[in-house]
């Protein structure tokens, strides 16, 4: 489940400065700011710059030196996956894998770049990857329709090799990929992978976003507490991708009064866009559920609101809002004859949230 992760090294000590590349710091005025000793080596030479990296030549991970208000931070990044497939990042690794992977990338960094740390002794967390891969019925483009009911529609358009979505913020991210076609277009040999396969990956990118979100901050923590991970996947797609309807197969008059009573008490005047976002989606299509009753029901709502009249523009937005249920009771198209656009949203959102 873990892809890549990329840590903070609080102890750490260094016998070779010569294999690291130096960045001098912003030239201002003819002066090179925020610059300051990095490294030094056994016979006492020192390495002054603003930033120092280290790549390991197969690519399996990064090392990087920065200066903070005087202060050296060092920190490490790595795709689990990617080492223990030799380049190939499809694969989940589990605990005993992940363990090995970090000690073997420890003992490579000291024997390499002169650098010795122990990597599960007070090592943080500053980003972690979540994935998970799935194959669905059909390939990516047939779900193009479903996936625009999704959030993650609202995102932006991601070239992953192919076209897929991307959401979030500076401190997490959604994102959604044709995988095989994703591989293929990397080199990476995809004999033997199905062609269907499609990968969402959620990410936290910020030490305290992990903090507050997992309840957790150090390495050895998340590496040995796999559960935590899994429900906080699961949890982050279903916010931020899904909607979740009530459960049933039909929306009887009463159970709408509830779901319009907490739309709107959520959504205020935008209170129709609440009820579709968080309610509808599923449910309505897939059920018998009255739908001139329950936009009746809409109607009336709408004109109880403080301060508003139930005006045209007010039934146009509730218009689009059974519009677009009834779009998810259209027929899928192409490969998938004989399904629903709400049967393929179904399927995704199945396999998906599925642990």
């Amino acid at each position: 489940m873990i892809d890549t992760i990329r840590i903070s090294v609080p102890d750490w000590s260094h016998t070779d400065g010569s294999l690291l590349t130096f960045q001098r710091g912003p030239m201002v005025r003819g002066e090179h700011l925020n610059e300051g000793l990095l490294v030094w080596d056994q016979t006492g030479k020192e390495y002054h710059g603003h930033h120092a990296y280290y790549n390991d030549p197969t690519g399996f991970y990064s090392l990087d030196i920065r200066l903070f208000n005087g202060e050296r931070y060092l920190s490490i990044q790595t795709s689990l996956p990617k080492v223990a497939g030799a380049g190939d990042n499809f694969h989940p690794v589990d605990i005993e894998t992940t363990k090995s992977i970090l000690a073997w990338i420890e003992t490579d960094i000291r024997e390499r770049a002169g650098i010795r740390f122990d990597i599960f002794n007070g090592t943080t967390l500053k980003r972690i990857d979540l994935f998970k891969n799935i194959i669905p019925d059909y390939g990516l483009p047939v779900y193009r329709e479903a996936l625009s009911h999704m959030n993650i529609a609202r995102g932006k358009l991601k070239d992953y090799g192919v076209s897929g979505y991307l959401m979030g913020n500076t401190q997490w991210q959604i994102c959604l990929y044709d995988k095989w076609t994703e591989m293929k277009k990397r080199g990476v040999e995809t004999t033997g992978y199905d062609r269907r396969t499609i990968r969402v990956e959620s990410r936290l990118l910020d030490d305290r976003k992990i903090i507050a979100t997992l309840g957790i901050s150090a390495l050895s923590d998340a590496i040995d507490n796999p559960d935590v991970l899994r429900s906080y996947y699961v949890e982050s797609l279903r916010r931020t991708m899904f909607h979740t309807p009530p459960s049933g197969d039909t929306l009887l008059p009463s159970a709408i009064d509830e779901i319009i009573a907490l739309a709107m008490e959520t959504g205020g005047q935008n209170f129709i866009q609440k009820f579709y976002q968080y309610y509808a989606l599923l449910t309505l299509p897939s059920s018998g559920t009255d739908l001139t009753l329950l936009e009746s029901k809409l109607s009336d709502a709408a004109s109880q609101l403080p301060g508003r009249n139930r005006s045209v523009t007010r039934f146009m937005e509730e218009m689009r809002a059974i519009d677009q249920i009834r779009l998810m009771q259209q027929p899928a198209k192409g490969k998938a004859k004989g399904k629903s656009v709400g049967d393929l949203y179904s399927e995704l959102e199945s396999k998906l949230l599925d642990t």
